[in-house]
């Protein structure tokens, strides 16, 4: 597997790419890649069907100037900045381990379970796609699916200000037996790991040491799909 380690100052050309390598690996134009990325500004980003009025205060949102994005994945609205280590996993799914969306979820959060407890010993994967240290989430993760590939994302939370949270973010409708409602502040931590630490047990455990260039057909594709989908209304205001 190659890797790339890329993030854009852009909050939706951090996503569109996600999308464009998707498409692209499904089309056989590259190869199956790890991706790295952190966002250097603060952003809030819905799952695809996550509804704006439920999960988000909005008001609070344009007072904090806190973009509220959609992705392209499922899963639960999440909150991205600094101290928020992302991964992207786009592979081909023709292998019996992630031929259905229950077994790929499944292998996918026991490697990054396993790339975690190379440092910290204690990491659990609970609820549907959680990974947990002591006691409380450090990573929440999602996927879509094509009909040959898949890209299966996720947070690693390492030095996240969680402070914002309780303001911008409602407690989920639907949420883990494990949370017991918990609020978002007793509920999420940061994992005592550096970043560097993170990214190099991610690489080992996905054997993703081959560098990804990306090319200028798809670093324009970014830009466009950033553009014209993630960064439209129809879009992001899709279910209110």
């Amino acid at each position: 597997m190659h890797v790339l380690d890329l993030s854009y100052e852009s909050p939706s050309y951090n996503l569109a790419i996600d999308e464009v390598l998707l498409d692209n690996l499904e089309k056989g134009a590259i190869p199956e890649v790890l991706r790295f990325w952190e966002s250097p500004r603060p952003f809030i980003v819905l799952g695809h069907g996550g509804k704006l009025s439920r999960e988000v205060y909005l008001e609070e949102t344009y007072r904090l100037d806190i973009p509220v994005l959609r992705r392209v994945s499922g899963g639960g609205t999440v909150m991205q900045g600094r101290g928020c280590l992302n991964y992207s996993v786009i592979k081909k799914n023709t292998d019996d381990l992630y031929a259905t969306i229950s077994s790929t979820t499944c292998n996918v959060m026991k490697k990054c379970r396993e790339a975690l407890n190379a440092e910290l010993r204690d990491v659990s994967i609970k609820g549907v796609s959680d990974l947990v240290f002591n006691g409380r989430k450090v990573s929440g993760n999602a996927q879509k699916r094509k009909k040959g590939s898949f890209l299966f994302h996720g947070t690693l939370l390492y030095n996240f200000d969680i402070s914002n949270l309780e303001n911008v973010l409602t407690l989920p409708d639907r949420q883990p037996d494990y949370r017991c409602n918990k609020s978002h502040h007793d509920f999420i931590q940061n994992m005592p790991i550096s970043k560097s630490l993170l990214m190099t047990s991610m690489k080992k455990e996905w054997d993703a040491h081959t560098l990804f260039e990306m090319s200028e057909f798809l670093t324009n594709e970014t830009k466009k799909l950033a553009v014209s989908k993630y960064e439209s209304d129809a879009w992001i205001y899709k279910f209110r």
